[in-house]
């Protein structure tokens, strides 16, 4: 019939191989549209490092947890690498009485929000002093947002911290340290390294001390030498110098 609408019969096979064809079309298309898009940049997680810092985009963070050793009884199981992790430069403070330290020591690659408040309190309330972060991790995440905004701070230094060379030539901490006795029988390990590395990193190069999950709300003591309440009939070493 002259002006109608013509049927045209279709069979499953038709069926299928347009289906097909529409899926390959759009696979394409969404290949050519994510082929235009630049590459992930690797942002330069402490840029003020100047030559003290090198990224390097890495397939695996190094210092793994091996079967002796701190990392062993120490480090945590860690959910893969980060997205484009960036090495860490070495911890090497100056010695200072104006060094405020903060230690991750579980070889975390990241910090939360809560110890991320409590570092940029500190560096806030005390534009002259260094705030150091120092992870027994290797490397982080070089797209973690809470690294990168700790590090747009001129004052805070992130590091990486290596346990042996802070304890390892300190008469009584490094034998302590050896031994294992520490890791031995305990689930405490994580917290018992971390105490003794804070002693370790004050008695060597000055400074304070503050756990991550201290939060300052004013300019910290200036006394030569303090020591924090927990409460008040207890002393903390969560917070001296």
């Amino acid at each position: 019939m002259m002006g109608g609408a013509v049927r045209v019969p279709l069979s499953s096979r038709t069926l299928v191989g347009c289906t097909v064809a529409a899926a390959a079309f759009l696979l394409l298309t969404l290949r050519l549209f994510a082929g235009t898009k630049p590459p992930p940049s690797l942002p330069a997680v402490v840029a003020d490092y100047g030559d003290r810092f090198a990224i390097d985009a890495v397939m695996g963070a190094e210092g793994g947890l091996g079967e002796v050793g701190w990392r062993a009884a120490a480090c945590l199981p860690q959910l893969g690498t980060p997205p484009f992790p960036v090495r860490l430069p070495k911890f090497s403070p100056s010695a200072a009485s104006k060094n405020v330290f903060f230690l991750e020591t579980t070889c975390s690659t990241a910090v939360n929000a809560k110890m991320a408040c409590a570092v940029e309190s500190v560096a806030v309330h005390h534009h002259d002093h260094q705030v150091h972060l120092a992870l027994t991790s290797t490397h982080v995440g070089g797209t973690d947002s809470i690294i990168q905004a700790l590090a747009a701070y001129h004052n805070i230094r992130i590091s990486t911290l290596d346990v042996d060379d802070v304890l390892g030539s300190s008469g009584r901490l490094g034998k302590w340290l050896r031994e294992m006795e520490w890791a031995r029988g305990t689930d405490w390990a994580a917290i018992n390294l971390s105490d003794a590395l804070r002693l370790g990193v004050v008695c060597s190069v000055g400074g304070t001390y503050l756990d991550l999950d201290m939060w300052t709300v004013a300019p910290l003591p200036a006394n030569d030498v303090w020591i924090g309440r927990e409460r008040w009939d207890q002393l903390s070493n969560g917070a001296f110098r």
